[in-house]
């Protein structure tokens, strides 16, 4: 016969199970529906507050040289605490698809890191399918990005990063990018599902 204080501690632990299952369900992942486009006000989302406000002009103007150098072109930067177990490669590719007009920026470049998740994504569009873009792609976060993210500097990888983009993929040299005032970057939220379009993901080494 099973004694009555071994069915009471059975059920407890049923409980403590179910409850546990809700508190993790609740933790949900970061939608890139909710996070606006940072147009027309610039081109850098620094949910993560890591940047300055001089480095934030900075990669405006990167951004800036590179619309006026190729139409319906897009350079972008994110920095997020975390997705929060969105697929970080997903959430890039799906921040590129929605801020692209039509839903698609063909011309568009985006480098996102999540701090506390310890990753970095540069995602680039459909025009950039090409050999030379891959080996450009995965130079730059081989040497600014995953480099300085390892100096504990995510100012620099993004300042690098963004330089060397620019250059790579739309031709825009330093002394095309005139530094220009900028607002204050959007800060916004962003969820998980599977890329539409090839993506760099590299997780940041330990160390």
């Amino acid at each position: 016969m099973r004694s009555t204080v071994g069915v009471i501690n059975a059920t407890l632990r049923l409980v403590i199970v179910f409850l546990c299952g809700i508190a993790v369900s609740t933790h949900a992942a970061l939608d890139p529906g909710e996070m606006r486009d940072p147009r027309p006000n610039g081109w850098v989302v620094d949910r993560a507050g890591v940047l300055l406000p001089e480095d934030i002009a900075t990669l405006n103007s990167y951004g800036d040289a590179v619309a006026r150098q190729r139409r319906n072109a897009g350079l972008f930067v994110v920095t997020l605490p975390s997705t929060l177990g969105a697929n970080h490669r997903w959430f890039a590719t799906e921040l590129l698809n929605r801020w692209g007009p039509d839903s698609s920026l063909r011309s568009g470049v985006i480098i996102l890191i999540a701090l506390e998740d310890r990753r970095a994504e540069l995602v680039y569009g459909d025009d950039f399918l090409n050999t030379q873009s891959s080996r450009a792609s995965d130079r730059i976060m081989r040497d600014e990005i995953v480099a300085r993210l390892k100096q504990n500097d995510p100012r620099g990888a993004l300042l690098g990063a963004v330089r060397a983009s620019a250059a790579a993929f739309f031709g825009v040299s330093p002394e095309a990018a005139v530094t220009r005032t900028s607002p204050p970057p959007l800060s916004a939220a962003g969820n998980a599902g599977p890329p539409e379009r090839p993506a760099k993901a590299t997780p940041i080494p330990d160390g």
